[in-house]
């Protein structure tokens, strides 16, 4: 059976022109990105194989590109202006400034395991602990304002146009994080609460991740 993806969203769109070459636009999208695949040919490159051949449903989780909400922007102001003089008149013309404006959800993050927990010959060391989801984890929102100034050098025949562009991004210097370390380490000679897991998923101080409700257990040693 092939592998299934489904992409469901609601999209709200807003475009107003205004006077004196003003533009402004504006999207918002709810939506949900649900897969059973390896995303190798899209984002999620850490992984790529399937968890259990024998069951899709395993895989089924939120898709690495999944972002539930995302707002994005423009505003583009073209001045139009006419003078006596050409050469201020060309100056004051075909010039174009725009902000844009993204904000979105952040980025989808898998919990995996830093050894081979299924002990698959096909997978070396990227697995995921026993009932944790895929792209359970997800980073902090995206946040990026940028400026752009465009300049029209000249237009041949209306078809044909030397531009000069240039851009700042991220104008307000804001941290977007897009990765984060979700790999849980694992100590193969201790005994997790679980006996049928081959090994414990530790944090600090000897203490586990709770693959059920990510509350931190304490490990037990195996007895002598």
């Amino acid at each position: 059976m092939g592998a299934s993806s489904r992409y469901n969203a609601l999209e709200i769109n807003y475009e107003h022109r205004f006077s004196r070459g003003l533009v402004a636009s504006a999207a918002y999208i709810f939506s949900h990105t649900i897969s059973d695949a390896p995303d190798v040919n899209g984002f999620e490159q850490n992984l790529v194989y399937v968890e259990d051949p024998t069951s899709r449903l395993r895989d089924r989780g939120n898709s690495y590109i999944n972002r539930p909400q995302s707002f994005t922007a423009s505003t583009v102001w073209s001045p139009r202006a006419k003078v006596k003089n050409s050469i201020a008149n060309r100056l004051l013309n075909d010039n174009e400034f725009a902000v844009l404006t993204n904000i979105a959800s952040g980025d989808q993050q898998n919990v995996t395991a830093n050894v081979n927990l299924n002990n698959d010959s096909l997978v070396t060391s990227i697995t995921r602990p026993l009932n944790i989801g895929r792209n359970t984890l997800r980073g902090p929102k995206i946040v990026q304002f940028d400026l752009r100034y465009t300049r029209t050098l000249f237009t041949l025949k209306e078809h044909i146009r030397a531009q000069f562009l240039t851009e700042a991004t991220n104008i307000f210097n804001h941290p977007n994080v897009t990765s984060l370390n979700t790999v849980v380490g694992v100590v193969t000679n201790v005994i997790a609460n679980d006996p049928t897991s081959p090994g414990c998923p530790t944090a600090k101080n000897n203490f586990t991740f709770d693959p059920n409700s990510l509350r931190t257990t304490r490990c037990r040693k195996p007895a002598k």
